[in-house]
C-alpha cells in the first residue's frame, strides 16, 4: 500500500489524497503508468515507487530525474514518510507506505495494524475508517469514490 498526498499545478484531476493497495506504481505521463500525470514536464514513465519489506524506493526510468527533498536526483533512494519528491511542476509527499501481506494471515496482519494506527493518529482514524465503509460498500457491489471523504 502506497498512500501518497498530490500537488499538480498542471492537473488538478489528480491533487489531492491518492491510495494504491499495490506495492509498486509507475508514475508518468503515459497511459500506461499507474499514476498517469498531465505534466508537460513528466515522461511517459518518470519514476518507480516499489515497496519493500519495510522501506520505500524510488526508482527513476533511464535518463530522467526527480527533486527528493528538494535535492535533484538521478539515482535510486530510499525514501521516508513525510519525503516531498517533485516530478516535473508536480509535487508528492508520501504520506504512507505498507508492504502488502502476501501469506494466508494477510487479514490477521491487515488488522493488527490497522488497531495501531487508529490509536495513535485520529485523522489516520477518520480515514481507515471511511476506506473501511468503502470496501464493505465494495463486497456488496456498490462501489463510491470521493475525493473528499468528509
Amino acid at each position: 500500500m502506497i498512500e501518497l498526498n498530490i500537488l499538480s499545478p498542471t492537473d488538478q484531476d489528480i491533487s489531492g489524497p491518492y491510495l494504491s493497495f499495490a506495492d509498486m506504481l509507475v508514475l508518468g505521463r503515459g497511459s500506461s503508468a499507474d499514476l498517469i500525470i498531465s505534466d508537460p514536464e513528466i515522461d511517459a514513465h518518470e519514476l518507480r515507487l516499489e515497496v519493500v519489506e519495510q522501506s520505500l524506493r524510488a526508482i527513476p526510468f533511464e535518463g530522467r530525474i526527480f527533486w527528493h527533498n528538494g535535492k535533484k536526483t538521478v539515482s535510486a533512494r530510499n525514501i521516508k514518510m513525510g519525503d516531498t519528491l517533485r516530478l516535473g511542476k508536480t509535487e508528492i509527499k508520501i504520506m504512507n507506505f505498507i508492504l502488502t501481506p502476501q501469506n494466508k494471515n494477510a487479514h490477521e496482519n491487515l488488522e493488527e495494524r490497522f488497531v495501531k494506527v487508529i490509536s495513535t493518529d485520529p485523522i489516520k482514524r477518520d480515514l481507515l475508517d471511511t476506506l473501511k465503509q468503502e470496501l464493505q460498500t465494495l463486497s456488496e457491489g456498490r462501489f463510491h469514490v470521493s475525493k473528499d471523504p468528509r
